[in-house]
């Protein structure tokens, strides 16, 4: 969905303020009410996304991370 940019036929939505340094202010005609969402890609990504996390190391990098932080904090309780 474009969004109108255009100020010249919807003179009642022009805005009351001079824009800063002549910026053009964009003017919003039609409010966007929803969107639609395909869940089937949904699951698509977040296994690509999973997959990229697993690949890169960063699950190690968690992993060791959580190791680290419970031996922390079991040396600094008393």
């Amino acid at each position: 969905m474009k969004i109108d940019t255009s100020t010249a036929p919807f003179s009642d939505f022009a805005p009351s303020f001079v824009p800063i340094m002549e910026q053009p202010v964009p003017m919003v005609t039609m409010p966007v009410i929803a969107q639609q969402f395909d869940e089937s890609s949904f699951i698509d990504r977040s296994t690509s996304i999973l997959d990229n996390f697993v690949e890169s190391g960063q699950v190690w990098a968690l992993l060791v991370g959580v190791v680290l932080g419970y031996v922390i904090r079991g040396i600094t309780t008393y």
